[in-house]
C-alpha cells in the first residue's frame, strides 16, 4: 500500500510546479511572472522536478501504472511545452528585472546572470538524475 502513495507525492509536487510555469507564462494579474527571471526559474523548477519525480515514481514498483505513469510524463512534457511557449509570446514585454520594492533599483544584468546560473545548474541536475 505504501508504494503507490510514495510514488504520487513527487508526481502531486511535479504537477503544482508545472502548475506554477502554466500560471506565470499565461496568467494576468498577480499571476503573471513580473520579469523574465520570474518565468526563467518557473520554467527551469518545473524541468527539474519533473525528471526529478519521473526518477522517483518509476522504480517505486508500480508496475500496474505504467500506462499511467507514461501518459502522465507525457502530459506533463506538453504542459511545460505549452508553459514555454507562453513564455516566449510574453518575453519581449518582460523586463530582466521588476523590483517588488519601489525604492530598489532594477539590475538587469544580475538577473541576466543569474537566470543564465539557474540554467546551467538546471540542467546539470537533470544530468545528475537521468
Amino acid at each position: 500500500m505504501r508504494e503507490p502513495l510514495l510514488g504520487t507525492i513527487p508526481a502531486l509536487v511535479a504537477l503544482v510546479f508545472v502548475g506554477v510555469l502554466l500560471a506565470r507564462a499565461w496568467g494576468r494579474g498577480k499571476a503573471a511572472a513580473r520579469d523574465r527571471y520570474a518565468v526563467v526559474s518557473g520554467a527551469v523548477d518545473a524541468v527539474v522536478i519533473s525528471s526529478v519525480a519521473r526518477v522517483l515514481v518509476a522504480p517505486q514498483g508500480m508496475a500496474a501504472w505504467g500506462w499511467a505513469i507514461g501518459w502522465g510524463w507525457v502530459a506533463t512534457c506538453g504542459a511545460i511545452g505549452v508553459g514555454v511557449a507562453g513564455a516566449c509570446l510574453r518575453w519581449r514585454s518582460l523586463p530582466w528585472d521588476a523590483p517588488a520594492r519601489p525604492d530598489r533599483a532594477p539590475r538587469p544584468r544580475r538577473r541576466a546572470v543569474l537566470s543564465a546560473v539557474y540554467v546551467a545548474a538546471g540542467a546539470g541536475i537533470v544530468v545528475l538524475v537521468s
